[in-house]
Formats: C-alpha cells, sequence, structure tokens
C-alpha cells in the first residue's frame, strides 16, 4: 500500500494510463500465480505483488476520472466510488464460492481473467481519452 503514495509522480513522468495498465498487470500476473503456489513465501511475495498492481490502479482510475469528468466530475467520481463499494461487497462472495468448489487454482485463474478483461478495456481507453483531451 506505501506505493499508493508515490503514484501520483510515477503518474507524471509515465503517463496515467501506462501506469494503470502496469497496476492490471501486476495484478494480473500476482492473482495468477497465486493459485499455483504452494510455499508460504511464494504467497506472502504474490500476495504483495497483487496487493502492489490494487493500490497503483486505485489512485490512478480517480485521477483519469477527476481529469475526464468536466461538469460531471462530482458524479463521475460518486459513481466511481459506488461500483468500487459494489465489487468489494460482491467480490469476496464470489470468491468464496469459487473457492468453495475445491479447486484452488481454476478460482484464482477466474479471478485473475476478470482482472485481464479489465486491462483488455484499458486500450480502449486511449482513444477515447486522447478523443476527449483535444
Amino acid at each position: 500500500m506505501v506505493v499508493a503514495f508515490f503514484v501520483g509522480s510515477i503518474s507524471k513522468r509515465f503517463g496515467a494510463l501506462t501506469v494503470m495498465r502496469a497496476g492490471l498487470f501486476l495484478s494480473v500476473v500476482g492473482l495468477f500465480l497465486l493459485g499455483f503456489s504452494t510455499s508460504l513465501t511464494a504467497v506472502v511475495i504474490l500476495s504483495v505483488i497483487f496487493v502492489a498492481g490494487i493500490a497503483v490502479v486505485s489512485p490512478v482510475i480517480i485521477s483519469l476520472i477527476s481529469q475526464k469528468g468536466g461538469n460531471a466530475r462530482g458524479t463521475a467520481i460518486s459513481f466511481n466510488a459506488f461500483v468500487l463499494f459494489l465489487g468489494a461487497s460482491a467480490g469476496p462472495i464470489v470468491a468464496v464460492q469459487l473457492l468453495k468448489t475445491g479447486m484452488l487454482t481454476l478460482s484464482f485463474i477466474i479471478l485473475s481473467v476478470c482482472l485481464l478483461i479489465g486491462l483488455g478495456v484499458s486500450f480502449f481507453l486511449r482513444s477515447a481519452v486522447s478523443a476527449q483531451g483535444r
């Protein structure tokens, strides 16, 4: 979570979309490999990688929304908070249900694919963000 304090300066240097994609990529890799890890050390390291990715993505998304929200900035940020809390509420329920199947690796693969979809969608933002910025 300490990484979140440096996201602003990292975003200024590399660009918000690049940093967001890097954070999503870190999260995908950490969560995917977590499903295959067998040692406690690997679980701890991969969990830190996953959380670091999420810690990078959260402030960047808020920054992008506030930059591109225009006159509806407050509504856009509020909607983001709603979706974030919806995911924070539903995510653990979905994860527990997946883990109850007994297929631990498959559960982590499914959850990492959800993040991978988000990473894929972020590549469509490039043209949309560039078009709005002009």
